[in-house]
């Protein structure tokens, strides 16, 4: 008994002055230090099993690591063969360049799972209602004076259940982040030209706030007549916006005198 006791006082005084503990080292560098038996998959550094023998952590000596997997093959291995192999993903306030690039994080607002990229959360996929935009002008009364650039305004929306385009200003605003692909035709009324040597055009451009840009250009020879019978346009592309960023249509006039709408058509799909 008095042997019992003595060699329990020596184990905590022990515990107590020695602040670091190493297995199979004798310099531990750390309040635990493992130095492990190989530094291949062949062997393991740790193994916990449950009292079925059943594996519930295992680290091999190359650092893969597996959750109920007896040999991990690649660094985090959940494939147990159960169905309940998930892994469970939570939200944070931090921004993309604070956790950088690489991180998942969920969006309970958007219900979406988020990549982060460095400088940006990109949405991986989402469980929202998806954009989808459509739009057309008849015989409006907006005038395209020559020369100048302006925003095609005054649409009818035929189509818009996120309520993300706004018809009068022309301007939608992307109600979260993804790719939406904009598609946008258009017919002007008979335009008189300068002259019937006049190379007259006309551009449309498709504007997103986040910098990206989709131009496309008609051009009319006017040779033998100066009047331009129902210029048409159309353009089209895909931008990656995220929540709150913009896009809008605009035409440039250069077809020789002020120019007017005859129709027009719009779509914004999200991909």
């Amino acid at each position: 008994m008095k042997f019992a006791l003595f060699f329990i006082l020596n184990l905590l005084s022990a515990g107590l002055c020695v602040a670091q503990v190493g297995i199979n080292t004798q310099n531990p560098q750390a309040t635990l230090d493992i130095i492990s038996v190989g530094n291949t998959a062949s062997t393991k550094a740790l193994s916990v099993k449950n009292n079925l023998g059943g594996d519930i952590f295992t680290i091999q000596d190359n650092g893969y690591t597996g959750l109920s997997v007896a040999n991990p093959s690649v660094l985090l291995d959940l494939r147990d063969g159960q169905n309940n192999s998930i892994i469970g993903i939570g939200g944070t306030s931090q921004t993309p360049s604070e956790v950088e690039v690489g991180v998942l994080k969920y969006d309970p607002v958007y219900r979406s799972l988020d990549l982060s990229e460095g400088t940006q959360w990109k949405q991986l996929s989402a469980n929202h209602e998806k954009v989808h935009v459509v739009a057309n002008l008849v015989s409006t009364t907006q005038i395209f004076s020559q020369n100048r650039t302006a925003t095609i305004i005054n649409w009818s929306k035929l189509s818009d259940e996120t309520n993300s385009f706004n018809a009068a200003t022309g301007i939608f605003t992307a109600p979260h982040g993804g790719n939406f692909t904009t598609s946008i035709s258009m017919t002007l009324k008979d335009v008189a030209s300068y002259s019937n040597n006049f190379n007259a055009y006309i551009v449309l451009s498709l504007i997103a706030s986040s910098g990206e840009t989709v131009k496309s250009l008609s051009s009319y020879n006017t040779e033998g007549s100066t009047l331009i019978k129902t210029p048409s346009i159309s353009c089209t592309g895909s931008f990656s916006l995220t929540a709150g960023q913009y896009l809008r249509a605009d035409l440039y006039n250069y077809l020789g005198s002020d120019a007017s709408q005859l129709n027009s058509y719009l779509s914004i799909i999200e991909n």
